[in-house]
């Protein structure tokens, strides 16, 4: 499919706006990425825009719209891809397209190169160009040639190379650099995707990952936004090279694998955590395919909330070294407070190899591996057996101190924010291990300060949702007729005019004003049909107004309607109508108009669509 130039969701965009979305399953959209629980005509999950604990966030398939009804996010499949893959709308669209297998008009073979295209879409489009390359250099007969023999040697199969999208970046200082050049991109984009960098004396730039087996890291979307790279020579002194952080890429919020790995982990209800990218290859090629990788870091909470939006239960797999042992500890300390049911298997000596990939290779392999999960320790089974291993042995004032440090290390990690029934579980041992008083180590948790957590911080870009009691009459209307389009017809020209002029000045009047437009025009009063006539917020807003009409229920106990019927009004929707009409009217006849401030009202409309009248409705 042609890459296709989109800069906004505007009216010379709606046709292919309108067929996308029409061809697009908004539950199934989610649902890649969020795991979710159909609860009557809904599905509801964990918003993942917000540290959410508790579901709330609701999916309609109905209406093809999602709304967390905390954090007040909201919108279609389009704005959910664009928020949670942090791509702008282009790219949002053309994604769903290619899922959906809609071509979408041409309007220019590439994207914007000036300021006007952003520092994500062209680290995107530097990643898919460079993903390439690497690709083609695993191939070359020479170039590729160490790279084919170090997947040999890895036992990794063609299919995984395949679905992993594993490549080559040759031995030499600006392969990509020049490929870039002769293609004709801009090199400024590859610096700022951290694929290249500019030389310290003579000019030009040089390629940031050579003679390496290249792993290309991916978003939940699937697209490229980083790399792994692993030494071909035993000479280069680092064994792993990862990008460095980039517009599109945060290493503590990124698993490697989850992009293939979503599927497997609802379908098992659980994830499998591993400490490296082969590791992770080794699991799904054995048929383990709920395994995703951290990135040569510590386990984030940016990594629990992930995960926690899929699955309930996590199993981390670390080796049985020292590096390994500490990998486990910090991971405690993470998710200790975290809603999961958190399980470590280590990889020591009893299970006859170092690595989840070497117990993968033998024999009996798969058998060994299923039953490490199946003996995998509790997380605080885990902690408490290091703990007595390092107290063992110690005088009575010395395995008081341990303990209390302890106590104090939970205090500090979390331990007030858990269920009071694991509290009192976890200082009952610490009490037996002890023989401290419980009421004693609850004093010295409670005392300790709590850490700040990344996940603490409220999203950026959120806002509260609005009360369904801080919603005027006016914003119910249009709510109503959101939900059931046919509701339109039942309002009067004067009718029109009056709702035009309660919502005036506030986030409802661009909504109110592109149903004026599409009813005049003829268009459906659909969901799609206004993302081609709003801005990004006044959709959202739109989406808000409609998530709460249909939360009313009215219409939950009618059958959907016939095409026949379509153009009906169910008959509680019609009185709930009618009742915020006369609600509307007697506002509107205790208030003088005053013409002067529709004239201003109207003034501030123009400015807010750029003096361009034929992007709002016509005046009334």
């Amino acid at each position: 499919m042609p890459v296709v130039s989109y800069e906004s969701s505007t009216m010379s965009d709606r046709g292919d706006i309108e067929r996308v979305l029409g061809a697009t399953d908004i539950v199934r959209v989610v649902r890649e990425r969020v795991e979710l629980k159909q609860k009557g005509r809904e599905w509801i999950g964990l918003c993942p825009f917000h540290d959410d604990r508790s579901p709330s966030m609701y999916v309609s398939p109905a209406k093809q719209i999602f709304k967390c009804f905390a954090c007040g996010a909201g919108g279609d499949a389009l704005t959910f891809v664009q928020k949670y893959d942090g791509v702008e709308f282009p790219q949002a669209l053309q994604h769903l397209a290619e899922v959906a297998g809609v071509e979408l008009t041409i309007r220019g073979q590439r994207q914007p190169q000036g300021p006007g295209r952003s520092e994500r879409a062209a680290a995107l489009e530097a990643n898919a160009f460079a993903q390439d390359y690497f690709r083609r250099c695993l191939v070359h007969p020479k170039a590729g040639a160490e790279a084919r023999a170090m997947i040999e040697k890895r036992g990794i199969s063609q299919e995984m190379v395949e679905t992993f999208g594993i490549g080559a970046a040759p031995n030499g200082w600006d392969g990509l650099v020049q490929s870039t050049l002769k293609a004709g991109h801009p090199v400024d984009a590859f610096a700022g995707a951290q694929l290249v960098r500019a030389r310290d004396q003579g000019g030009g730039h040089y390629d940031v990952f050579r003679h390496r087996l290249m792993f290309p890291i991916h978003d939940q979307g699937g697209r490229v936004i980083a790399f792994g790279g692993r030494r071909l020579s035993e000479d280069d002194p680092a064994k792993y090279l990862n990008s460095p952080e980039s517009p599109v890429f945060k290493k503590s919020g990124v698993l490697y694998g989850l992009w293939k790995a979503s599927t497997g982990i609802r379908k098992t209800g659980f994830c499998i955590v591993t400490e490296g990218y082969t590791d992770t290859i080794a699991c799904h090629q054995a048929g383990f395919t709920n395994t995703v990788a951290t990135l040569g870091t510590a386990f984030t909470t940016e990594h629990a909330a992930l995960l926690r939006r899929l699955c309930s239960r996590i199993v981390l797999l670390f080796d049985g070294d020292e590096a390994g042992l500490t990998a486990a500890d910090r991971a405690v300390g993470v998710l200790f407070a975290e809603p999961l049911d958190v399980q470590i298997a280590i990889l020591d000596g009893s299970h006859g190899a170092k690595d989840p990939d070497d117990l993968l290779k033998l024999k009996d392999g798969r058998a060994r591996f299923t039953q490490m999960l199946e003996d995998a320790e509790d997380l605080l089974a885990y902690r408490f057996r290091r703990l007595k291993e390092r107290l063992e042995g110690l005088g009575r004032s010395a395995l008081l101190q341990g303990v209390e440090e302890e106590v104090r290390w939970l205090g500090e990690h979390g331990l007030r924010q858990i269920e009071p029934a694991r509290q009192d579980q976890v200082l009952a041992q610490l009490g037996s291990l002890s023989g401290l008083d419980q009421h004693r180590l609850r004093e010295l948790a409670l005392s300790a300060p709590r850490r700040a957590r990344s996940s603490d911080q409220p999203s950026p870009g959120s806002a509260p949702a609005r009360r369904p009691e801080e919603l005027s009459a006016g914003d119910k209307l249009v709510g109503v007729v959101l939900l059931e389009p046919a509701a339109w017809a039942l309002l009067s020209e004067d009718d029109v005019t009056m709702l035009r002029d309660a919502v005036a000045g506030s986030p409802t009047e661009a909504v109110a004003a592109a149903l004026d437009d599409l009813a005049a025009d003829g268009e459906p009063l659909s969901m799609p049909a206004l993302r081609g006539q709003l801005e990004e917020d006044a959709f959202q807003w739109a989406s808000t107004l409609v998530a709460w009409a249909e939360r009313q229920g009215w219409t939950n106990d009618q059958p959907p309607p016939s095409e026949a019927e379509s153009k009906s009004v169910a008959e509680p929707v019609r009185q709930a109508f009618s009742g915020l009409v006369r609600l509307l009217a007697g506002q509107h006849s205790s208030q003088e108009v005053d013409p002067f401030e529709r004239i201003r009202a109207r003034r501030e409309q123009l400015a807010r669509f750029q003096n361009d009248p034929g992007r709002i409705a016509r005046p009334s």
